[in-house]
């Protein structure tokens, strides 16, 4: 997969500073975990008979090309803006026990996204193909478990910049479907108040 890039100026840019001042960090990365209402699209998934796991990567991936920050990267010596993002996520097999790491091309039409995703997952006999791409955003499911925070390992690699999204068992609360989600970016790219913007707008992407 390769996605249209551009390279930023950075003795120019904004966010200069803050770059700087978390590139170089012992942990440059950071999480924040948070709750969102699945009912709705639960509902609209499973009554169009789809797979609710790709579902809620096309969702994921869906919301965070609308926040730029999420779609920088640091390649080499520079910090680059990706014009979209594609789908990487980890995939267990029925019956399996161990995933594969799949990446899936990003497109508008879920069932179209879903369907390639089926296509590719079916043909992927091996776990990794390699080193992720850096247009992607990584997804992660969990569904046997109603987490409230989530950590990663990491390589010692602190200009990774790939943000990871999870999620977990959703619960029946008060006649909701809520389910755990965490997201984990690279502070020199990310604040809080983008990690915000994702999460508001994951929930009209799950509720529309």
């Amino acid at each position: 997969m390769i996605n249209s890039y551009k390279i930023i100026d950075v003795s120019s840019w904004d966010r200069r500073e803050h770059c700087l001042a978390f590139k170089n960090s012992a942990q440059p990365k950071y999480t924040v975990g948070f709750k969102v209402d699945v009912t709705a699209f639960y509902n609209r998934v499973k009554s169009k008979k789809l797979s609710f796991t790709l579902a809620m990567t096309h969702a994921v991936c869906k919301a965070a090309m609308t926040v730029e920050e999420l779609r920088y990267r640091f390649m080499g010596d520079d910090v680059v803006l990706y014009d979209s993002l594609d789908t990487a996520f980890t995939y267990i097999d029925k019956g399996g026990s161990l995933y594969k790491f799949v990446e899936v091309p990003y497109c508008d039409d879920v069932e179209e996204y879903i369907s390639n995703a089926e296509r590719i997952i079916g043909n992927q006999k091996v776990y990794f193909t390699g080193v992720p791409s850096l247009s992607v955003i990584q997804c992660s499911a969990l569904p046997w478990i109603d987490f409230t925070y989530v950590t990663h390992t990491e390589g010692g690699n602190k200009r990774d910049s790939l943000p990871i999204v999870d999620w977990g068992k959703f619960s029946d609360v008060d006649g909701k479907l809520i389910m755990p989600v965490s997201i984990h970016a690279h502070h020199s790219f990310v604040d809080g108040i983008h990690v915000a913007k994702f999460i508001n707008t994951l929930q009209e992407c799950l509720d529309n």
